[in-house]
């Protein structure tokens, strides 16, 4: 069938359909990338407590939406527009897992449970739960903080677990007066 300018209108349809389709893997890139930014964030804050920095993710999601968009030109061939930005949206859990501490905030309780050989229940968690130190601990993901415990047991003590080595260091006095 022709249109009145006689191209054919089934080129059209099929024109609009390939429109559509990019339009749409376009926008479910973006809400994956932006969902597992959000969920690598929420996990991330919740097992390491404020030691591993999820900031440079908000930056990697934005300098991988521009190679989305690039690598989704119509004369590219069809694996370099789709397998290219499903390769660096996979990217960011495999760069969580390579720089994450060794050592969560729950594993650091057990470690001190261990070392002093009193009940989960006599390790508690006080506010603020992590403490600054001068040195750096790791790579630039992992924030200059220890995770920071205290135990009630005869007497009170207060240790600090190193989130990368998990070494248990007992403190002279309370970090945080209050």
């Amino acid at each position: 069938m022709y249109n009145i300018r006689g191209r054919y209108i089934f080129s059209i349809e099929m024109e609009l359909n390939e429109m559509k389709k990019e339009t749409l893997f376009k926008l479910s890139l973006i809400l994956i990338t932006f969902i597992e930014v959000l969920t690598i964030d929420r996990i991330c804050s919740e097992l390491y407590v404020g030691v591993y920095t999820t900031s440079g993710l908000y930056g990697m999601f934005g300098s991988q939406m521009p190679v989305v968009f690039m690598k989704h030109l119509k004369n590219e061939k069809w694996y370099k527009k789709y397998i290219v930005p499903i390769a660096v949206i996979a990217f960011i859990p495999f760069f969580v897992l390579l720089t994450k501490p060794d050592v969560t905030y729950a594993q650091g309780k057990n470690l001190v449970a261990q070392k002093y050989n009193v009940h989960m229940e006599n390790v508690i968690e006080p506010y603020p739960n992590i403490i600054p130190v001068k040195d750096k601990l790791g790579n630039f993901s992992i924030a200059d903080f220890m995770y920071y415990y205290s135990i009630e047991f005869e007497d009170s003590k207060y240790v600090i677990v190193n989130p990368i080595t998990g070494e248990v260091v007992e403190l002279d006095q309370q970090f945080y007066n209050r």
